[in-house]
């Protein structure tokens, strides 16, 4: 941005500004300018933003896709993994139904002795 302190300072004093002030004015806003001029963006500043912000922005979908196929393999692993686990709580159910089968077998063969101890303890009684 350009600024002509001359023709500055000549507009103030066709507006009635005294010429010292008028000039003084001008130099002092010259100053300004150009201690700022130092702190903004120049075109190739935006151009390299904006290449920063498309490496950024690549880097970005990159870890997106990465993260949906890491996400997409996760789920295929967790899926089998509950499969796997499905299939052995079906073991383990048949085998509990087995052990209650074997249960029962056992109290009735529990209750048969029991019903032979009777018969057993009869007989002792009845030859004593």
């Amino acid at each position: 941005m350009a600024f002509n302190a001359l023709a500055y300072a000549q507009e103030l004093e066709h507006a009635g500004v005294p010429q010292a002030q008028a000039t003084a004015q001008a130099q002092a806003l010259h100053r300004a300018f150009e201690d700022q001029k130092s702190e903004l963006a120049t075109k190739s500043d935006v151009a390299e933003l904006r290449a920063d912000f498309a490496d950024l922005r690549a880097d970005f979908e990159g870890l997106r896709a990465d993260t949906r196929t890491g996400l997409i393999e996760l789920r295929g692993e967790l899926s089998s993994e509950v499969g796997t686990l499905r299939s052995e709580m079906g073991v383990i159910r048949s085998e509990i139904g087995t052990l209650r089968g074997e249960m029962g077998e056992l109290r009735g063969e529990i209750g048969t002795l029991r019903g032979e101890m009777g018969t057993l303890r009869g007989e002792i009684g009845t030859l004593r």
